[in-house]
């Protein structure tokens, strides 16, 4: 994966760059298959209206997984680069990394978590989690993380003339 030159600061050097799964992005984003496992349990009807919206995802929800789509961990921050109809771009510098959740899926690559945003509407209230949602190599990817935490911690500790 090719990285923008203008993206990465001075000194800054990426760490790990990817990509997210398009079809589970668009599911996660979308709230569809959390729907589905909750339809499961709640007998025949909300299976179907289950499966519909876990088959029928709307439009909005594909142009958010498009492609293009790329996350980037550097020695200084992390970055989402959304691409498309609804582009946006959020990095965080590691200073301001206040949680990191793995979350592991069985079936599917998995999501780490590192940001949570207030969000009011339809479909959820309340906090959306942000982060690198999606990605094959998410137990390294977390480690590594932990690791750029660490060092930007350690190196800050010891003042600007060392």
């Amino acid at each position: 994966m090719t990285i923008e030159v203008g993206l990465l600061g001075p000194g800054e050097r990426c760490m790990w760059s990817g990509r997210p799964h398009p079809g589970w992005f668009a599911l996660r984003r979308l709230g569809s298959h959390d729907f589905f496992s909750f339809a499961c349990f709640a007998g025949a009807v909300f299976l179907f209206m289950g499966l519909a919206a876990h088959l029928a995802m709307p439009a909005v929800a594909r142009a958010q997984a498009d492609p293009r789509t790329k996350y980037l961990l550097t020695n200084r921050r992390l970055v989402i680069d959304t691409v498309g109809p609804f582009a946006k771009r959020i990095s965080v510098p590691l200073e301001h990394v206040r949680l990191i959740v793995l979350r592991s899926r069985v079936l599917s690559p998995s999501d780490l978590i590192f940001l949570e945003t207030g969000q009011r509407g339809f479909p959820t209230w309340g906090f959306k989690d942000n982060g690198f949602i999606a990605i094959a190599d998410a137990t390294r990817v977390e480690r590594l993380l932990r690791e750029a935490i660490d060092q930007t911690f350690s190196t800050r500790s010891r003042g600007p003339s060392q």
